[in-house]
C-alpha cells in the first residue's frame, strides 16, 4: 500500500512533531488509503526549524518530457499548518512558499488538528482528481513548444518552448519581459493530449 506523506522529519530531533501536528497528519494520512499514486509524490515536513510551520505536498510527476524523454514534474501544491490552521495553494517547486497572490486552488481553515488534517485531505484529493491536459505545437512533425494545464479550468501548470524546433519568424513569438515565451499565446495547439482523469495518469 502507498504511503502517503511519510514524515521527512527527524521524530527524535529538533523537528519532532508536537501532538497537535502528529494529530493533524495522522488524520490526513488515514484519509489516503483509497487513492491513486501513479504519477504522484508527496512529502510531509518542516519549512526549516522547529518554529517554521509543518508542510504537506504532493507534486505530479513522472510524466514524460515529450521532447527529452525523461520524467518531470509539472505542478506543486500543498499547505502550512501552524497549529491553528491550514492555508493551501500551489507551492514553490523548491522553496515550497506559497504564492502572493491566491491561485484558483487557494484554500483556508481554521480549528482542531484531526478536523483540518480531514479538510486538507479533501484538498488534495480535488486536485488529484482534477483532469489535465497537454497542448502541443509542432513543426515539421516534431515538438517545439507544450503547455500542461488544467483541463476544467484552462490553469495553465507547466510549459517549455524549444527555439531551435520553432518555426522561424518574421517577428518574435510573444513572450515576458523576462524574455519567457507566452506559449499560451502561440494559437490554435496542433494536439491536445490528456495526461491525467479522476485521479490517474493515463498513457501518453
Amino acid at each position: 500500500m502507498r504511503a502517503w506523506f511519510a514524515p521527512d522529519i527527524d521524530v527524535a530531533g529538533d523537528g519532532a512533531l508536537g501532538q497537535a501536528e502528529a494529530a493533524f497528519a495522522d488524520a490526513l494520512r488515514r484519509r489516503t488509503t483509497s487513492w491513486n499514486g501513479d504519477g504522484v509524490h508527496s512529502n510531509l515536513t518542516r519549512m526549516e526549524s522547529e518554529e517554521e510551520p509543518l508542510l504537506a505536498y504532493v507534486g505530479l510527476s513522472g510524466l514524460v518530457d515529450p521532447v527529452r524523454g525523461h520524467g518531470h514534474e509539472i505542478f506543486v501544491a500543498g499547505l502550512h499548518y501552524d497549529g491553528a490552521g491550514i492555508r493551501c495553494d500551489t507551492l514553490h517547486n523548491q522553496l515550497y512558499h506559497l504564492p502572493e497572490r491566491p491561485t484558483e486552488f487557494a484554500f483556508e481553515a481554521f480549528g482542531g488538528p484531526t478536523e483540518l488534517g480531514v479538510a486538507a485531505a479533501a484538498w488534495f484529493e480535488g486536485i488529484l482528481r482534477r483532469p489535465v491536459v497537454r497542448h502541443e505545437w509542432l513543426f515539421l512533425g516534431r515538438i517545439y513548444a507544450y503547455r500542461y494545464l488544467m483541463a476544467d479550468s484552462g490553469y495553465g501548470l507547466s510549459q517549455m518552448y524549444n527555439r531551435d524546433l520553432a518555426p522561424k519568424r518574421d517577428s518574435p513569438p510573444p513572450a515576458t519581459p523576462m524574455g519567457w515565451v507566452r506559449v499560451a499565446e502561440l494559437g490554435v495547439p496542433d494536439r491536445v493530449v490528456p495526461v491525467r482523469t479522476d485521479g490517474r495518469r493515463l498513457p501518453t
